[in-house]
């Protein structure tokens, strides 16, 4: 766009509300805390955030902005523009020498790529500086896509072969892969026109425009028939005539546009569609520049059901958008959010936590939710011990429990995860988690009491208030729905 601008700032920013009664705004803020409930268990969201070493670090959180954490948190990197796989199971992000300017134009060149698991673990580096540019994830996770001077390349990530190259017709940046894998698109140069979204046929190379004059940050529905942009209509009255930035659905013909969220006054930018299709997710900025040189925008959620929305007075683009709805809408975090940084949707291919060891090992077997997380785990390396944590029983498998609501479960060294605790000293112990998290769900081999199976430290922080057995945990892999 104008001033190519691909990222929100929020961080000064002048909100203008709708003078309503009371009653009213009351309404309003009983659906945004509905809409808040109803989206807080629906997965995850990774974005870019600055830390409070003053670097960009990712960030992951609840759709309803609790349970944030820092998976990188490292103060020697700049970390940005984070993108989960289709199935939810790794992160790519772009890193960066600290204190290097993310530029909101160039980032996708900028920096080495990284790859990791969903909770931080495992960083990889692919490449040196400036390869697999602007690369996004194939549908099973297994290549990407990547926008060269010479062309669109598909890569092998097991063997870094360049498996396919086509002609990039004039796309310059943004490049989003459908989730069908027939379909590219991006922010393009099409007939003597910048600022255009195109699709293009994989296939053939063969494109067509989506969306013309000032559109950029296109991102595909679940569907692989719709785009999700941010444009900037010609003709507003306001900011003199510049306009002010919009969040616009657009089918693969290019011939049906609908508008999804604006607010006069502030610009929108990073949407993207929840992988059922069913939430929207985007940043709001008073101005039409920075972002990452800054400290990002303001992220939001809104249901696709609750579109086409109008915030604020807004009474110019009420006039054009009549039927529009005024909310809900929450607000997240400030942030980097861009193209498709989402959920990792509960319509991904649930995972039941069966395996034959948590089947066959321990005499008590469950599913149950992890309600909090006691304190800080000891993390020093001289130090072995069991951490006692609650859970909320979903079903028992086998065996029977003293309590059948809540129970105690003591696990080791659990600032490990649990394919790397088993040692010298408690070999008999291990699973798939990665990394223990309240509100998740884990399926466990549970034996008790924690005495008779493990003598060491135990830090027990539910002392005074609880004086049942406290069970001990032999294996714990994750559970998703």
């Amino acid at each position: 766009m104008q001033s190519r601008i691909l990222l929100a700032l929020a961080h000064t920013a002048i909100f203008f509300f709708l003078i309503v009664p009371a009653s009213a705004q009351s309404d309003q803020a009983d659906e945004s805390l509905k809409l808040r409930e109803e989206v807080q268990n629906r997965g995850w969201l990774a974005y870019s955030s600055r830390s409070e070493n003053g670097t960009w670090d990712i960030f992951l959180s609840r759709p309803d902005g609790s349970q944030r954490q820092n998976i990188t948190n490292s103060a020697d990197y700049e970390e940005a523009a984070p993108r989960f796989s289709p199935a939810g199971d790794k992160l790519m992000y772009r890193r960066l020498p600290k204190g290097t300017t993310i530029n909101h134009d160039q980032w996708g060149f900028q920096g080495e790529l990284a790859t990791c698991n969903p909770d931080g673990s495992d960083p990889q580096i692919l490449g040196d500086e400036g390869d697999y540019p602007w690369a996004v994830w194939s549908a099973d996770a297994k290549k990407i896509a990547c926008l060269t001077k010479k062309g669109i390349q598909i890569i092998d990530l097991k063997s870094r072969e360049i498996e396919k190259q086509i002609p990039r017709n004039g796309i310059y940046q943004q490049l989003a892969w459908s989730p069908d894998e027939k379909w590219f698109c991006g922010t393009a140069n099409y007939k003597y026109e910048y600022w255009t979204v195109v699709r293009m046929n994989i296939e053939t190379s063969e494109i067509n425009a989506l969306r013309s004059y000032q559109n950029c940050t296109p991102d595909w529905y679940p569907d692989s028939n719709h785009v999700i942009l941010s444009s900037r209509p010609a003709g507003q009255a306001g900011a003199k005539g510049y306009g002010y930035t919009q969040l616009w659905e657009v089918d693969g013909e290019g011939k049906q546009h609908k508008l999804l969220y604006g607010e006069d006054g502030l610009h929108i930018y990073g949407g993207a569609v929840s992988p059922d299709g069913a939430y929207v997710i985007f940043t709001r900025c008073p101005e039409d520049g920075g972002g990452a040189e800054k400290s990002g925008g303001t992220l939001c959620i809104i249901r696709m059901k609750d579109t086409p929305m109008v915030g604020g007075e807004s009474p110019d683009l009420r006039q054009l958008h009549p039927d529009a709805k005024s909310g809900p809408m929450i607000e997240i975090d400030k942030g980097w959010v861009l193209l498709a940084f989402f959920f990792i949707s509960c319509t991904g291919k649930p995972d039941s936590g069966e395996d034959p060891e948590v089947t066959s090992r321990g005499s008590i077997e469950v599913t149950a939710e992890l309600q909090e997380i006691p304190g800080e785990f000891i993390d020093r390396s001289d130090y072995d011990y069991a951490f006692v944590m609650k859970y909320k029983v979903l079903e028992v498998h086998r065996g029977q429990l003293a309590d059948s609501e809540y129970i105690y479960v003591g696990h080791y060294n659990p600032q490990k995860p649990r394919d790397a605790v088993s040692d010298a000293r408690v070999d008999d112990v291990g699973g798939r988690l990665k990394k223990f998290n309240s509100g998740d769900i884990h399926r466990m081999a549970l034996e008790m009491p924690i005495d008779d199976h493990f003598m060491g430290g135990i830090v027990n922080r539910y002392f005074d208030e609880y004086s049942g057995p406290v069970y001990w945990a032999v294996w714990t892999n994750p559970v998703s729905r």
